[in-house]
């Protein structure tokens, strides 16, 4: 794709969402993603090259996940303060 391509593209035309993208949705960082990934914790991602790229369809699933665990809250701030369960 060149660079015009590339202008074009519109990214609400996809079901792929970047790692700044879901760090918005969710209003976090982008850091608390990538530690998440090094922990094993969060949705399922995937890596094209050195990108990482989430489905949304994985997004939705870990959302509702979480929405049903009881406690989830608790979980996810222990995460984001580092701590281990």
């Amino acid at each position: 794709m060149n660079s015009n391509e590339n202008e074009k593209y519109d990214r609400r035309d996809t079901n792929i969402l970047l790692e700044r993208e879901l760090a918005a949705r969710w209003k976090m960082s982008a850091r608390t993603l990538q530690r998440w990934r090094a922990q094993g914790w969060g949705p399922s991602f995937i890596r094209i090259g050195g990108a990482i790229r989430y489905t949304l369809a994985d997004v939705e699933d870990y959302e509702k996940q979480q929405k049903e665990c009881r406690g989830s809250q608790e979980l996810i701030s222990q995460h984001l303060r580092g701590d281990t369960p």
